[in-house]
């Protein structure tokens, strides 16, 4: 599949921080909605995955730095401004409303994190 069309910057989100659809529409849905904080139980009924499906998402965009846990509710997130990927939002958004089926694809074709992590390292230490 050709990811012409995305740019770098969505590429390098999708590729760190989006390894399934759900992880997309979670992110997505807490940047639009942001400063609203969401529990796991909400984003699980928004994105139509189960509760501790949801608990994962949410904690693999909180290590990847754009959600935050909200301190003072357990498993309660909000999308964080502060993440290196904050001007990058707007146009993923964009692209997702535009290229749904292209970008739903493209993350599918990345295989699962572990997979890519994996096969990342093989690819540096062939550099070297």
């Amino acid at each position: 599949m050709s990811d012409e069309s995305f740019t770098p910057e969505v590429l390098e989100l999708i590729g760190r921080c989006i390894p399934t659809v759900p992880h997309l529409e979670a992110l997505l849905l807490m940047w639009e909605a942001t400063p609203r904080a969401w529990g796991a139980t909400e984003i699980a009924a928004r994105i139509y995955v189960a509760d501790d499906v949801a608990i994962d998402i949410l904690r693999g965009l909180e290590r990847c730095g754009v959600v935050a846990r909200v301190t003072d509710q357990p498993l309660t997130f909000g999308y964080d401004p502060r993440s290196e990927f904050d001007a990058t939002l707007p146009l993923l958004s964009k692209t997702y409303r535009r290229q749904l089926g292209r970008v739903a694809r493209y993350i599918h074709s990345q295989g699962p994190k572990a997979v890519r992590e994996f096969s990342r390292a093989f690819r540096l230490r062939r550099e070297q």
